[in-house]
């Protein structure tokens, strides 16, 4: 038969026997394609994109910034956060990331990293972070029963 117990030479007594899988032609290739660019409102690397729950926005954030955008509208962008001191020497914190709340979408949140000063240069302060809200007007009463102690601006609508 064609066992493989223990023993010298176990398997299948014939070839023909074994099943080989194939590779077979023809499946779908997957990739990414170049919708739209939206350009020129951020100076240093992209740390996050979130997608409003409107369905009409996003936020970018880097390092200092936190735009939000108009799915419709590549070429403007909306500077909710900036925190980029006139000397770069001045500078304090750094945004780590940005997102918006899943069902509110007035509401965007981005944590910030102090950043100590030492000889060999800027660093980030362990466990130093802490969140910030943008909320708009229509959502100022919820905030303050949502977010209490949270600093806030205003999120542009529309």
């Amino acid at each position: 038969g064609g066992g493989g117990g223990g023993g010298g030479g176990g398997g299948y007594a014939d070839a023909s026997m074994l099943r080989v899988p194939r590779v077979v032609g023809g499946g779908h290739e997957v990739g990414a394609t170049l919708c739209r660019t939206y350009a020129n409102a951020h100076a240093y690397h992209i740390n996050s994109v979130s997608v409003n729950s409107d369905g009409e926005h996003f936020a970018s954030a880097d390092d200092l910034r936190v735009n939000v955008w108009n799915l419709e509208v590549t070429e403007r962008a909306f500077n909710v956060v900036d925190l980029k001191p006139p000397n770069m020497e001045d500078l304090t914190e750094v945004i780590t990331a940005a997102a918006f709340h899943p069902i509110d979408c007035h509401a965007l949140l981005y944590p910030a990293d102090r950043v100590e000063r030492s000889p060999v240069g800027p660093r980030f302060a362990n466990g130093a972070s802490r969140g910030r809200t943008q909320q708009s007007n229509a959502a100022k009463s919820q905030q303050r029963r949502c977010s209490r102690g949270r600093e806030t601006a205003q999120v542009p609508s529309g």
